[in-house]
């Protein structure tokens, strides 16, 4: 057995935590989209926007939701408009 089982202590090479995910600023740092709240063309995609430590590895929950937000960038190229709150 590990000393994270043992003892309950995180193992975990990733920070986690402290931008969390919600419906406005005054719960969250980041919406659904990973867009931060108050701040322009801002995002965080990383351990950071979980909010606690999941008990395994997170890379994949990390690069999971991080291709979801990198899905929701319009292409400058196609000048698509729309209100980033508004991404589905």
């Amino acid at each position: 057995m590990s000393t994270e089982t043992l003892f309950g202590i995180p193992a975990n090479a990733h920070i986690l935590g402290g931008a969390c995910i919600g419906k406005d600023d005054t719960k969250a740092v980041i919406d659904k989209n990973n867009m931060v709240f108050n701040c322009h063309n801002m995002m965080i995609c990383y351990g950071s926007m979980i909010s606690a430590n999941p008990g395994v590895n997170p890379s994949l929950s990390i690069t999971a939701i991080t291709e979801r937000a990198m899905s929701k960038i319009l292409s400058k190229s196609k000048n698509e408009l729309i209100n980033r709150r508004e991404i589905v």
